[in-house]
């Protein structure tokens, strides 16, 4: 009886661990916003000074990046045209060519500024705000 206690606390101790990020709604662009690092739109404010602009987001499936964008903009009302970089050879080749990067998701404002859709140096990977202010100077130049 005894040994059998000891093996079966043994396998607790020693079964797989899941981690947070697997299962993060954020990493993952599953979930609602309340699960998510972002905000809503509601929360941050007026979107209405991108109204009458294009936007054209550059992204690829299977990014995790590419999905908190689309989360963010899905949840904000912010109304996107989706190129995929995996399915349009000649958009991958615009983007590298335009921004000297090969990475997704950029959005292209009005078909001549380019502004990152995500921010490696915030742990959240994307920042509401340093996304909104660049947002605003890729229209006003």
């Amino acid at each position: 009886m005894r040994a059998r206690r000891a093996a079966s606390s043994r396998t607790r101790t020693l079964a797989p661990f899941r981690t947070r990020n697997r299962y993060d709604p954020v990493r993952t662009g599953r979930g609602n916003c309340a699960q998510a690092a972002l905000s809503c739109g509601a929360a941050m404010g007026d979107f209405g000074f991108l109204q009458g602009h294009s936007l054209v987001v550059y992204s690829s499936s299977g990014c995790p990046d590419c999905a908190r964008l689309e989360h963010w903009m899905r949840h904000s009302g912010v109304q996107a045209q989706t190129v995929l970089i995996d399915e349009e050879p000649d958009a991958a080749d615009k983007l590298e060519r335009e921004t000297g990067m090969q990475a997704v998701p950029f959005i292209l404002v009005d078909g001549k500024s380019w502004v990152r859709g995500y921010h490696r140096e915030q742990r959240s990977g994307l920042d509401e705000a340093t996304l909104l202010a660049e947002l605003r100077a890729a229209i006003s130049s």
